[in-house]
């Protein structure tokens, strides 16, 4: 806000209606719009306020904001119990403890081990739906966390439940489909010169970046997983294509350790996209 003009306008998107209510009291300017809305949103609002093509720069960041983390009654962390709800919006969608009793063992190993990368996710859902089945509820978090940390064996440093809650939170949110989905409109949305920054946090969501980022850098077309291909002439530039924070800042701050911040900037708009035949 400090460094835009009296023409600038700085428009943030965040799903969490706490987020918005603290956005509309802290920052009273007229320069300044937040819209509670999913931040993979953002072309379809461009569009309909005619900004497609000339918004200067955008930043997403990945990470969750501290005080969801620090306010058990978000159901975020197992270190303070809570219950077990993890929705960023917490009006829509199911909560982790729906999620657990809805999906069958199959599905909630696949989440476990594609969102969460957890060698144990077999052992842990059977767990699960064996308690489940004999009438076990988990419905704060220290419930499933200490089922998991029953099964999986503390040979590592992280706790045992963090890739399963990290696992259980991009499923219940969408947020590599959310992610994917604006990765593949950012050169739609910026004009030519903007820049799109964005910081991710765990190894997923940097894989799912690099990947689709790479393709509209070189032109070429990507065979893992996107949505979408990009063909043609590149359309962006790496700015940054890997920056992480200093000793000093992690020391300083320690939930800052994992983050990975990249940037592209708009070359051109001699670009052309098709949607890969399902």
């Amino acid at each position: 806000m400090e460094n835009l003009n009296e023409d600038g306008h700085l428009i943030s998107f965040d799903k969490d209606i706490e987020a918005i209510e603290y956005g509309k009291k802290e920052f009273l300017d007229s320069r300044f719009d937040i819209i509670h809305s999913n931040f993979s949103e953002i072309k379809d609002y461009g569009k309909k306020r005619k900004l497609l093509g000339k918004v200067d720069g955008i930043l997403l960041d990945l990470g969750l904001c501290s005080t969801q983390i620090d306010r058990p009654i978000r159901g975020f962390s197992f270190y303070k119990d809570g219950p077990l709800d993890m929705r960023m919006n917490q009006k829509e969608g199911i909560s982790a403890k729906e999620a657990i009793i809805r999906l069958n063992e199959q599905k909630l190993s696949e989440i476990f081990y594609y969102y969460g990368g957890e060698r144990f996710s077999r052992k842990i859902a059977e767990k699960i739906k064996y308690e489940l089945s004999k009438g076990k509820i988990f419905d704060i978090t220290s419930s499933l966390s200490n089922l998991i940390s029953s099964v999986v064996p503390r040979r590592e440093k992280i706790h045992p439940a963090t890739r399963i809650f990290q696992a259980l939170r991009i499923y219940i949110n969408s947020e590599i489909l959310e992610l994917k989905k604006i990765l593949n409109d950012v050169v739609k949305i910026l004009k030519v010169s903007g820049r799109f920054t964005v910081i991710s946090f765990h190894s997923l969501e940097h894989r799912t970046i690099k990947e689709i980022l790479q393709t509209f850098v070189t032109g070429k077309e990507s065979h893992r997983r996107l949505p979408y291909t990009q063909a043609f002439q590149a359309s962006v530039q790496w700015i940054f294509k890997k920056k992480q924070p200093s000793d000093k800042e992690k020391k300083a701050n320690t939930r800052s350790r994992s983050a990975v911040l990249r940037t592209v900037e708009k070359t051109n708009d001699s670009f052309s996209q098709r949607k890969i035949d399902s």
